[in-house]
């Protein structure tokens, strides 16, 4: 039972990075085990460590220096990539014919010269100067960068096609992100805390309470407008198109080899594959919060508008077991006959390269959840998600286990959550009573085939109005009955309260799951027939849901530096759950 979830360590702060985030560029190279590396300016900082964390050497000249004469000593033959990332170099590089000589010299034959163009037309930048270079420096490969500036964590080929997918099926990387709004909101939620108490649902409040909480609702919904706005300007100047022409951000790769398709050890892959990728046009994504984010590529066959083939590869050599995970979990589906090409993928190749787990997969056509879902309790695509995670249950059998197993494994899990939160003695009591309430049920449980993470970002809808599921690498075959379940229910319902006010998630789950509400029903619905379709003793569902969301407060330890445990997310659920449990619809949710 959970056997991959209780053997993870779950450790504060693992998850996030220590300095800055690294970019996609060193997954660019024809190799991701480079010898050494030339940066001619300083590359971002996050780039700059992931290019140390990949090469034995990174040579960075700083200073648009370059004598004539004595050029820059680079030994022949010596480098695997030489990058331009600084405007003043790049000039240079043009008018130096003698410049240009010797970093052809330094690079090896079948090494990649980089370009990061900046955003906006470049004087000096013509059709004529880049088939030059191209004469030189082998066939050029034309991308453009998203964010327009700093760190870049996209690179796509050009092409009206790739750019329209894009907008279509990603969630393009902005510098504008929630954070620069996420401090003054928590000082306003503090203030309206501070005058309407926290965690209890008021059936009134005072005028103080009132007055405060309009102002906080005010300043959410404009902090929210603004930001929103911005982003959408923001995108609109990062991405080719009429506007997009003379101010989205562009860059060059010159090489040798698969000049216009995905970098040769991709190609490589799919050759030992059987398949011919070196004429797709690509779009990679990657970098983040968080460590365990992956690098994507998706590749879109030619004359294509939408991708064929996922490739995911890790940031770190100590997270490849979460996407060899992911691949065994798919092979077990398609051998088990869950789903169908349209709604679940399937894999095409699962390997290694230079110490990192590379799998490739079909790619699910559709769009994120976000965009197609009414967010309603009536809503379909709602609907069918949580019947295809009814339906995953149950895929490949249902193994029973004795109750008293599965409160012994919940209890692990809770010493390490009382462990790291320290919470107070009231939530521990309550929580091993409902444990002690679980192993004294006499009929054996069900343990599932769980996704392990379907947040509705994990939730494509596809052309003919069905969920898929996506991301399967914290999947399990040995997981707790309705831990899916309850969780997608959660995002969703944060959805649906943020579709008419922009309030924390909390906020959401206290105004729809507490209350006699639609969503409220149709979490009670779901579940009882989710129940009836697992055949889990009912007695159960209590602990379970409990035991669901300090398993989660474990999850986001390792995305909470130590000093922000108290404030996580699940903690504060949790102490929501328990504190209103008395309330007629939470008592519903648990009625036989």
């Amino acid at each position: 039972m959970l056997a991959t979830t209780l053997r993870t360590e779950f450790i504060p702060g693992a998850n996030l990075y220590e300095g800055e985030a690294g970019g996609v560029l060193p997954f660019l190279m024809a190799d991701l085990a480079p010898e050494r590396v030339l940066c001619l300016g300083a590359p971002p900082p996050g780039t700059l460590s992931a290019l140390c964390e990949r090469a034995d050497d990174v040579v960075v000249h700083k200073t648009p220096r370059f004598q004539e004469s004595s050029g820059f000593g680079l030994e022949s033959a010596s480098f695997d990539l030489a990058a331009v990332c600084d405007r003043e170099w790049l000039r240079t590089l043009l008018h130096s014919p003698a410049m240009r000589r010797e970093l052809r010299g330094a690079l090896k034959p079948d090494g990649n010269l980089y370009i990061d163009c900046g955003p906006g037309a470049l004087r000096g930048w013509t059709r004529a100067a880049e088939q030059g270079l191209a004469a030189e420096f082998g066939g050029a490969a034309r991308l453009w960068l998203a964010p327009r500036r700093g760190e870049f964590l996209m690179a796509a080929t050009s092409g009206r096609a790739v750019a329209a997918y894009a907008a279509r099926v990603l969630r393009q990387p902005v510098r504008l992100t929630p954070s620069v709004v996420k401090r003054p909101l928590r000082l306003f939620r503090r203030a309206q805390a501070s005058v309407s108490g926290n965690g209890d649902i008021a059936s009134g409040r005072d005028w103080g309470s009132r007055v405060v909480g309009g102002l906080v609702d005010i300043a959410r919904r404009s902090a929210h407008c603004l930001l929103s706005g911005a982003q959408a300007l923001e995108r609109t100047l990062a991405r080719p198109g009429l506007i997009g022409r003379y101010t989205c951000r562009r860059a060059v790769l010159f090489r040798t080899e698969c000049a216009h398709g995905p970098p040769r050890y991709v190609c490589e892959a799919a050759a030992r594959a059987g398949l011919d990728w070196s004429d797709y046009a690509w779009i990679v994504v990657g970098g983040g919060r968080y460590r365990s984010q992956k690098i994507t590529f998706h590749l879109l066959p030619p004359g294509g508008d939408r991708a064929e083939f996922i490739v995911k590869l890790t940031g770190a050599p100590d997270l490849n077991e979460r996407l060899f995970r992911e691949a065994e979990a798919l092979q077990r589906l398609q051998e088990a006959g869950f789903g169908d090409a349209e709604s679940t993928p399937r894999i095409v190749f699962a390997e290694e390269h230079a110490g990192l787990a590379m799998i490739a997969e079909t790619a699910i056509e559709g769009v994120p959840f976000d965009r197609r879902s009414r967010f309603s309790a009536d809503c379909p695509l709602a609907a069918d998600a949580v019947a295809r995670l009814t339906e995953l249950a149950v895929t490949g059998g249902l193994t029973r286990v004795g109750a008293a197993e599965t409160a012994t494994g919940l209890a692990e899990l809770l010493d390490r959550f009382l462990e790291l939160y320290r919470p107070e003695q009231a939530m521990e009591q309550f929580l091993r009573e409902r444990l002690e309430a679980l192993s004294q049920i006499e009929a054996p449980l069900p343990l599932v085939f769980g996704h392990g993470d379907p947040g509705r970002w994990n939730v494509l809808a596809t052309p003919s109005g069905r969920a898929a599921l996506l991301d399967w690498e914290s999947a399990e075959s040995d997981s707790l009955p309705a831990w899916d379940l309850f969780y997608f229910l959660r995002s969703f319902s944060v959805g649906v309260a943020r579709r008419s006010d922009p309030s924390g998630a909390l906020e959401a789950l206290s105004s729809l799951w507490l209350r006699e509400t639609a969503v409220s029903r149709l979490l009670r619905e779901s579940v009882r027939r989710y129940v009836a379709r697992v055949e889990l003793p009912p007695a159960a569902l209590e602990p379970l849901f409990y035991g669901c969301w300090f398993h989660r407060a474990l999850k986001e330890a390792t995305r909470l530096a130590p000093s922000r445990l108290a404030a996580g997310h699940y903690i504060r659920l949790l102490r929501l759950f328990i504190k209103n449990r008395g309330t007629p619809a939470m008592r519903a949710l648990f009625a036989d």
